[in-house]
């Protein structure tokens, strides 16, 4: 449903940023030319409850947004008749927040039942803007703080598509292309705790199986026999310093890991898929979860040393 969203215009305008704007959400969003977001409403039959809502923020997907959406094989959630409802619920957030009052790592409530709190990030680079996401997607920092009369509107570049309902240890259970990961990190408890934890978001770098399966043999045998190694191992492919999805990475930056021991390198070359330490692909970015991000890659993030105390890049 959401291919038919292509033949609306694309391109949003501002308008004044006046808390005393008399419009409701509908209609500011209307006067924004944010058809393809009201198209979607229409589709999912949300557009008078969202007209009725109540001192809410609605992070409003661009024309452009939907329309690149469109051209995703398969479509998310395609098949399912709630997919679409739910999903923009999942972009409209209770309370009012302008721009300025969101907190790093922040996880908000959203209307959407079927998925637990929206996460708002903000990346500092030295030379250039913070880069400002809502659930990894990239806000508009130039058309935001729009207020409606029940309601503040910013604009995203994106359509949040990767919705967080489940701990990360439980998406690793649930995906059958990290089998072998789950059971070497079911084995070390202090990658498992790192993954479990809700008290501190964290980001994995997680390999597939046929990334596992392809290290030569004398090092995977290292990984199954030698607890430290395997330690060593997993802990360089998990940072507890936050939730780094991939909209707020710049070329050339370093993400550490390992209590800050060792960084992995991050390159994201023009049309192609986005490398950590030069060789592994992320080939699955910004899977969500309730409690962080996994990249899955198709390379094991072997460290320099077992203990991983030197820099890895």
């Amino acid at each position: 449903m959401l291919v038919l969203l292509l033949s609306l215009c694309l391109g949003c305008v501002s308008a004044a940023q006046s808390p005393d704007n008399s419009l409701n959400i509908v209609d500011l969003a209307r006067r924004l030319n944010a058809n393809s977001f009201l198209a979607a409403l229409d589709t999912a039959g949300l557009t008078d409850i969202v007209r009725g809502l109540t001192d809410v923020t609605v992070f409003v997907p661009s024309n452009a947004a939907f329309a690149a959406l469109s051209q995703v094989t398969p479509q998310p959630g395609q098949g399912d008749p709630n997919f679409l409802p739910e999903l923009l619920k999942f972009h409209i957030i209770k309370g009012l927040h302008p721009l300025s009052t969101l907190e790093d790592e922040g996880v908000y409530p959203t209307l959407a039942a079927s998925f637990t709190g929206a996460r708002f990030n903000i990346y500092n680079h030295s030379y250039m803007p913070d880069i400002k996401l809502y659930q990894g997607a990239v806000i508009n920092q130039g058309n935001s703080n729009h207020f409606a009369s029940n309601g503040i509107i910013h604009f995203l570049d994106q359509v949040v598509t990767s919705l967080p309902s489940v701990t990360t240890v439980a998406k690793v259970v649930s995906t059958p292309e990290l089998s072998t990961l789950l059971a070497l990190v079911q084995q070390t408890p202090e990658a498992l705790a790192l993954v479990n934890s809700d008290e501190t978001p964290h980001t994995l770098f997680a390999p597939a199986n046929a990334a596992i399966t392809k290290l030569d043999d004398a090092t995977r045998t290292k990984i199954l026999t030698s607890p430290a190694y395997r330690k060593a191992v997993l802990l360089n492919h998990i940072t507890q310093f936050g939730t780094y999805f991939s909209n707020g990475w710049i070329d050339g930056e370093l993400v550490p890991v390992t209590n800050w021991t060792a960084y992995l390198l991050i390159k994201k070359p023009a049309g192609a898929n986005i490398l950590v330490n030069g060789g592994a692909q992320i080939v699955q970015p910004d899977v969500a979860t309730s409690n962080g991000v996994i990249h899955v890659i198709d390379t094991v993030l072997l460290p320099r040393n077992p203990d991983g105390s030197l820099l890895n890049v």
